[in-house]
């Protein structure tokens, strides 16, 4: 992927004001995504109106071509996932030049506290949820 197009209107969020994970939970992913939907998640979102309930930045890519999607609810500034992703090469190893398809390889998220804490398959499907409708991927893989 080249750089200057990732950069291309990416959100960074400097001045949000952020509260980090309070009760983090950490699982492995293996969902392989597209290239354009790893460009989306390096773009983030901005949130423009009240109703955006949702703002999103990344930290990378790296020199291996990683990725870390930041995810937090736009009113409480509370983050509420972390998605680790890498770009792969052709033949399917980690890389940033040249990728075909990239990964999504871990999940951190807000468990809560109980008795409403948040299992991990919840924790996929509503972070599966925000990437579709907030940064417009598709996630095929993902059910």
């Amino acid at each position: 992927m080249d750089s200057a197009s990732a950069s291309a209107n990416r959100v960074t969020g400097v001045g949000w004001n952020v509260n980090p994970i309070e009760h983090p939970m950490t699982a492995a992913w293996s969902l392989p995504i597209e290239d354009s939907e790893f460009r989306s998640l390096i773009r983030g979102f901005q949130p423009e109106a009240m109703e955006d309930r949702w703002m999103c930045c990344t930290d990378g890519p790296d020199q291996q071509g990683s990725i870390v999607v930041h995810i937090y609810r736009s009113w409480t500034r509370k983050e509420q996932f972390q998605l680790k992703a890498k770009a792969l090469t052709v033949d399917g190893e980690a890389g940033g030049n040249g990728t075909s398809g990239a990964e999504i390889t871990e999940i951190k998220w807000d468990r809560g506290s109980e008795p409403n804490e948040v299992a991990e398959p919840q924790a996929k499907d509503l972070a599966a949820m925000v990437c579709r409708y907030v940064l417009g991927c598709k996630l095929e893989a993902w059910p």
